[in-house]
């Protein structure tokens, strides 16, 4: 049987290329006698059987021209192809941006199913090189709150950080930073473990937070996701957590494996 699988593979193989070496002469014949028939020509010997039988004339002349057309026809193939990986390349582009806006339009669907206010939160970090949270969604019914921040944060710090480390964190009741600024730096300071100039800088500077790490049946953790607000509490917290641990939560970590950018860089890297 391995003799006959190998026999099978060693015709298939031997058939393949062949083929590609005809194709090839094929497309390329007619170039080599352009350039050789001139040098030919130019022996005399070659030169004067040429005259004698100028009959070899004709069918050289008809060779040229049937490979001409062959020729021919292997470029405009060749365009054809061209043009239609083009086509499939812009298809791809496409199905990419599709696919990246499925997390933003996941984390949407969570905040409208659990009725977030225009002052509340939601955002979707994704884990770089173990070394960084790198925002890749976020909704908030505020566009002013709805507007990306910074594109990379440090893995060890604020709530982020201490959520990656202990899976989950729950802070709420920060005091207001427009009438008691101070006191809110302070809290942040303690809970937070940023800096002041940090906190200061933050576009919104909620008073409770929920963050929690994601990942399922045993992998790595990939994401964290974070619901915050200005106001002193979330709501439906408790329904909140265990939305993200049912199949809701199972398909927005699938979503942020394949379809973020990074998540195929690494997803590819895992395959090789």
């Amino acid at each position: 049987m391995d003799n006959l699988v190998y026999n099978e593979l060693k015709e298939n193989f031997t058939g393949e290329c062949w083929m590609k070496i005809l194709r090839y002469i094929r497309e390329t014949w007619v170039t080599f006698i352009t350039i050789l028939f001139p040098i030919l020509v130019g022996i005399d010997v070659i030169k004067d059987f040429l005259d004698d039988h100028y009959l070899r004339w004709v069918l050289g002349v008809v060779l040229y021209l049937f490979g001409s057309i062959l020729t021919v026809k292997s470029f405009d193939s060749k365009k054809d192809l061209k043009d239609r990986i083009a086509e499939l390349e812009d298809s791809n582009s496409m199905l990419v941006t599709n696919l990246e806006s499925v997390p933003v339009d996941m984390i949407k669907t969570l905040a409208k199913h659990f009725k977030l206010r225009n002052d509340d939160r939601v955002t979707l970090y994704r884990v770089r090189d173990r070394s960084s949270f790198m925002p890749v969604a976020r909704f908030s019914e505020s566009p002013i709150y709805r507007e990306m921040g910074r594109k990379e944060y440090p893995i060890n710090s604020g709530f982020i950080g201490q959520c990656w480390e202990q899976g989950e964190v729950f802070k709420e009741k920060l005091a207001n930073y427009d009438s008691s600024p101070q006191r809110y730096i302070e809290q942040a300071l303690k809970q937070g473990g940023m800096t002041e100039d940090e906190i200061t800088n933050l576009q919104m500077k909620s008073r409770s937070f929920y963050c929690k790490r994601l990942h399922h049946n045993g992998d790595d953790p990939i994401a964290v996701i974070v619901i915050e607000s200005m106001q002193t509490n979330i709501p439906n917290i408790e329904q909140i957590k265990m939305f993200l641990e049912g199949p809701f939560g199972i398909v927005l970590i699938e979503t942020v494996k394949k379809n973020s950018p990074i998540g195929r860089e690494e997803l590819n890297h895992g395959q090789n």
